[in-house]
């Protein structure tokens, strides 16, 4: 497997499948728990038609 890190807007959308977002909030790693699987993940969604990506 290939992981590839790359800053916000500097990929066009197109030219990849998904993409795996982490955060860190206060120093720390942010994960949910599954309520199905019972495992800490990082949050998953997809974008929604006509939704639009957010830059904060």
């Amino acid at each position: 497997m290939k992981i590839d890190f790359f800053h916000l807007d500097s990929v066009n959308e197109t030219e990849f499948d998904f993409a795996v977002i982490s955060a860190i909030y206060k120093g720390k790693w942010v994960y949910v728990r599954h309520k199905e699987r019972q495992t800490w993940e990082t949050a998953g969604g997809h974008r929604e038609q006509g939704e639009t990506k957010m830059l904060i």
